[in-house]
């Protein structure tokens, strides 16, 4: 086998390991990267006497997010829980630094094999999922030592196809628009696909569906449409509490179409919790009642319509979640960290970097909205592993201008 060759298979192998992790493990998502990324670092700095390079900004970033879930010990209504709570945030970002620290050192040479790497990630987990999804999970059972008669549920797969949808904008873009390799391209394209067939997680058929939309039909050339997308994505924040019990009357007739509801969607679901989160926000609308608040509120005001229980681990929606814990002054942190964000995608010079950027923010935004808490592990983890993704395709868009 030639030396090409072997660096070619020996990222497809890796990435077919890796596959089984994220997709039957999926919540090692929350430190596996940064492993991966320090091994990777170590391995090179001391080859070549380098020191990897600090992501300042987003040190900074993560820092004051820290400090604010900190903070809010002093307000929360568990204060021992938000302590904990708070203080497990600092490894999860410290191994997401470690991941956008690596995505920044690394010789711009190793895209490449990062990428091949993920796309075998993508297409082997697709391949998996699907086979998990219409075969009894009997893999899914084989690698926790199962019964094979276990019930699973189908959900146990969303947090793996989550991480694989969101990963394909930077795979799709580098090797379609960068390498010009659309072969590879489809071949981890194409498995996610038949993958968005099976799926429970409509919550990712979505994400993916709103990725391609900002991909392809967002003017990035206009900066009025950057500041006008900023503007309103900060001003549905900032009133999330106010207009979703006003949503919540019409309940009923959302749930009763056919993607959000008719117990795929869980629509009728998810309004009611926001219903009565953001009734319950507004009693205390300035500073909220700490991180994770919901885990611990017994009184909320619930119809019980569509749900028979008044507690909630956490709203299902990242607006909601950061008000009902850090009030308005977790609102506006947002805001500013938005048009800040928008304002760093503005300025990157590929427009096809642009566009994966943009696609892989919307479509973070659609899940943070319906799906997970913001403070899941696994979540952060997959967050700042995308944001390393775009960094290096930032990095490997560059390269190739100047080549």
């Amino acid at each position: 086998m030639t030396a090409p060759k072997a660096i070619e298979i020996l990222p497809l192998i890796f990435g077919l390991l890796l596959a089984v992790i994220v997709i039957e493990f999926p919540r090692s998502m929350a430190f596996f990267p940064g492993v991966i990324s320090l091994i990777a670092l170590g391995t090179y700095g001391f080859k070549h006497k380098i020191k990897p390079t600090l992501p300042k900004q987003s040190t900074i970033i993560l820092i004051a997010v820290a400090a604010l879930a900190g903070i809010s010990i002093l307000w929360a209504i568990n204060s021992e829980y938000a302590l904990e709570r708070s203080s497990k945030l600092v490894p999860v970002f410290f191994a997401g630094l470690v991941c956008i620290s690596a995505a920044s050192t690394l010789p711009v040479k190793a895209a490449r094999i990062i990428f091949i790497t993920l796309a075998a990630i993508i297409a082997c987990g697709a391949l998996l999922a699907s086979y998990d999804l219409n075969f009894s999970k009997s893999a899914h059972k084989f690698f926790r030592g199962m019964e094979s008669d276990a019930h699973v549920p189908y959900a146990v797969f969303n947090r793996g196809t989550v991480v694989i949808c969101l990963s394909l904008i930077s795979v799709m873009t580098y090797f379609t628009f960068i390498q010009r390799n659309v072969k590879i391209a489809l071949a981890a394209a194409l498995p996610l696909g038949l993958l968005m067939f099976y799926t429970d997680s409509q919550s990712t058929q979505l994400a993916l569906l709103i990725a391609l939309i900002f991909f392809f039909a967002f003017p990035i050339k206009c900066k009025n449409s950057w500041y006008a997308l900023a503007g309103l994505i900060s001003a549905l924040i900032l009133a999330a509490p106010f207009f979703t019990p006003l949503l919540y009357t019409q309940a009923d007739t959302i749930n009763s179409l056919p993607f959000f509801g008719h117990g795929m969607g869980y629509a009728g679901p998810r309004l009611e919790i926001w219903d009565y989160v953001g009734r319950y926000i507004q009693q205390n609308p300035l500073y909220g009642y700490g991180i994770e608040a919901t885990r611990h509120i017994t009184d909320f005001d619930s119809a019980q319509k569509f749900i028979d229980v008044n507690t909630i681990l956490h709203p299902h929606n990242f607006a909601l979640q950061l008000w009902i814990e850090f009030g308005v002054i977790g609102a506006l942190a947002c805001c500013a960290f938005i048009f800040w964000l928008f304002r760093q995608m503005m300025r990157l010079e590929s427009p096809h970097v642009q566009r994966a950027a943009l696609a892989s923010f919307m479509a973070i935004l659609s899940i943070s909205a319906t799906g997970y808490g913001i403070w899941q592990s696994w979540w952060l983890g997959t967050l700042l592993f995308t944001a390393a993704q775009i960094i290096l395709l930032k990095r490997a868009a560059a390269e190739t201008a100047v080549d």
